[in-house]
């Protein structure tokens, strides 16, 4: 049996408790990795389905606008009555937000 004297059992604990916290700075810095990780993909996904759901509704709109100007005769007429139309749904997207 090895004679170890309180000296080396302390030492040996402290190399011990040492690399326990180094490994659990690790792993907490690989936790916050991973989160931000997600977080940001999250991010990155709702802004490109922003950026496709504004093309589609401006699509709409100028389709809208031009088929409001051949009813009406005038293109002017047709963009401005698509204009009003978009006001309106934003107004109700405001006022369903803030209720």
């Amino acid at each position: 049996m090895e004679n170890r004297t309180l000296k080396d059992f302390y030492n040996e604990m402290t190399e011990l408790i040492i690399k326990y916290i180094n490994s659990y700075i690790v792993l907490f810095k690989l936790e916050i990795t991973e989160k931000l990780v997600k977080l940001g993909s999250s991010i990155v996904s709702v802004f490109i389905i922003l950026i496709f759901f504004f093309s589609i509704f401006l699509l709409l709109s100028f389709s809208l606008a031009f088929w409001l100007g051949s009813l009406f005769g005038s293109l002017s007429l047709g963009f401005l009555a698509s204009a009003g139309i978009d006001l309106v749904l934003l107004a109700i997207l405001i006022l369903l937000k803030t209720h």
